[in-house]
């Protein structure tokens, strides 16, 4: 971070630090932090502010983002490894449900090339929200990551067929889709008018 506020430059790095308590009655303890990687995020401030007073005109970016890795619920692993289309549409444990489609989009989105400091897009379809990632060099994603319903489907395809909404690729999580609404996104999809037909890609 100093040499970026000295130079201009940027640089990136990933800091990762287990969860792990500070000692008992340390000063850490005292000071009101629990863990280590609490310690860890004040002093990264800490240095920020001390850069910053340094370099009072930089435009180095001083800032950081907390990522945490989690673990899915037992229930939920077991669901995934014994998947039954059958019970697809009960199953209560998916990861939606259980970390959020923002822990969720973040996994793709690093899966799919985008990196950690990709901004989504998110796109209104009456009332449903969905996310679109745009890089030069991987092109245009959308994804579709909660329950969606019929006007939502409608919207999509209005605003692909209308020119109004450019994809290169859309991606489905889904647990979200019964097989009425996967199947009805799949079929519109596959016959678009003004474009060449889109194949969503589901994943699980």
């Amino acid at each position: 971070m100093d040499l970026n506020a000295n130079d201009n430059g940027k640089r990136k790095f990933i800091m990762v630090q287990l969860n792990e308590p500070v000692k008992k009655d340390s000063e850490a303890e005292k000071a009101g932090y629990k863990t280590i990687d609490e310690i860890g995020r004040e002093r990264i401030r800490r240095a920020a502010a001390k850069i910053k007073a340094e370099y009072p005109d930089t435009t180095a970016d001083l800032g950081f983002k907390t990522y945490y890795l989690k673990s899915m619920p037992k229930e939920t692993l077991d669901k995934i490894k014994i998947f039954d289309p059958n019970e697809l549409f009960t199953n209560d444990g998916n990861i939606v449900k259980s970390l959020g489609e923002k822990t969720l989009l973040q996994t793709w989105q690093i899966k799919d090339g985008f990196g950690f400091n990709a901004v989504p897009q998110k796109i209104d379809l009456s009332g449903y929200t969905t996310y679109l990632l745009d890089d030069k060099k991987i092109g245009k994603y959308l994804y579709l990551l909660g329950e969606i319903e019929e006007k939502s489907i409608k919207e999509l395809i209005r605003k692909i067929e209308s020119l109004e909404l450019t994809v290169d690729k859309i991606f489905i999580y889904g647990y979200s889709f019964d097989f009425n609404m996967l199947n009805c996104i799949t079929t519109n999809l596959k016959t678009l008018k003004n474009r060449n037909p889109l194949e969503p890609i589901v994943r699980y």
